[in-house]
């Protein structure tokens, strides 16, 4: 089973060299599906290859938390007052947890920050020295506030940007993504918020700029960035009616959104905390664009090539001409394994 597999991989370096190449591998390198399930206190992993499930408990101090983002191995999480005191509810706390390994890494609680306004991220695995963390919140119409971070030794840094365009409310059900140095957030319009970590000479180098992209105007739909092969992908998923699932690249050149017809052997993960591109490890997940929904016990996903929704459990195998019927997981994210 990958569930034994797995633990046995947790155990140490030692036992991680010394196991056996199996099938198991292939889920070991592939992203799982993590869930925060608040009424059993743990968190669900769940293998879109093998649909297994394994669970970590959460600490008892993760209490009133909410999963804002995954990345290498780590989960995000952010960490609401539960005092009485009305101004502390706007003075949440990050916390970083490594489900595999069970490391914990709590940064500085933010002076001012409304959680329900932000979007949350990081550049690179928090245990590493060059990891940047930021928090942007839409302060008004004609405003950004941005929180930075080099290390969790040192108090957030806060600077305040004047936006070139009248409106850029972000989309707050979706995240960042960091390629080559840069954050990139997604507006309600589909326009692009980039935040630099380096070059500037003020906000300890960070830079914060709109791209004059042209527009993706599906309000209708829940949107998604991912990052394949150095390129900025976006995706969109309509709503159940219509039943489409579409992906554009970004013209680096031009700015504009292109349509995206095929991903050759790349499967794509979507959720509102993360979004990864990967190998398909086998044929069956090549034009694939996996969801955080559940048909019965498998994972859905979408395929480009057929247009349609699949789902594989064992050797039971269909597909849905839309997702009626399918149950969402709206505290969840896509994460990589790792022990490092």
């Amino acid at each position: 089973m990958p569930v034994d597999y797995m633990k046995f991989l947790a155990v140490s370096t030692m036992t991680r060299r010394l196991a056996p190449h199996s099938e198991w591998r292939t889920a070991m390198s592939s992203p799982w599906l993590v869930n925060f399930e608040k009424n059993s206190g743990v968190f669900s992993l769940v293998d879109p290859y093998h649909n297994d499930k394994y669970h970590v408990r959460v600490p008892k101090s993760f209490e009133n938390v909410q999963l804002c983002y995954c990345k290498d191995g780590w989960l995000l999480m952010c960490q609401l007052s539960t005092t009485t005191n009305p101004e502390d509810r706007y003075q949440p706390r990050l916390i970083f947890f490594n489900p595999f390994t069970e490391e914990t890494i709590i940064y500085p609680t933010f002076p001012f920050l409304k959680f329900y306004l932000s979007q949350f991220g990081f550049s690179s695995s928090p245990s590493s020295s060059n990891c940047a963390v930021v928090a942007v919140s839409w302060s008004n119409f004609f405003k950004v506030g941005i929180y930075t971070s080099r290390s969790r030794e040192e108090e957030w840094r806060y600077f305040v940007v004047q936006v070139n365009i009248p409106i850029f409310p972000l989309d707050f059900m979706s995240y960042p993504i960091f390629v080559d140095g840069a954050f990139y957030f997604m507006s309600k319009e589909g326009r692009l918020g980039v935040l630099r970590t380096e070059g500037s000479d003020d906000n300890d180098g960070f830079s914060w700029e709109i791209l004059e992209t042209t527009p993706c105007k599906f309000w209708r739909s829940r949107n998604f960035l991912v990052e394949c092969d150095g390129e900025l992908l976006f995706v969109f998923v309509a709503h159940c009616d219509e039943r489409r699932v579409e992906v554009f690249k970004l013209n680096s050149n031009t700015l504009v959104w292109e349509r995206v017809h095929s991903l050759g052997n790349r499967t794509l993960y979507i959720s509102h905390s993360s979004a990864l591109s990967a190998e398909a490890k086998i044929p069956k997940m090549e034009e694939k664009i996996y969801l955080p929904r559940f048909y019965e016990q498998a994972i859905v996903s979408y395929s480009l090539a057929t247009g349609l929704y699949h789902y594989s459990s064992g050797s039971e195998e269909g597909s849905l001409e839309d997702y009626y019927g399918t149950r969402h997981q709206p505290f969840s994210g896509w994460i990589v394994p790792r022990w490092l």
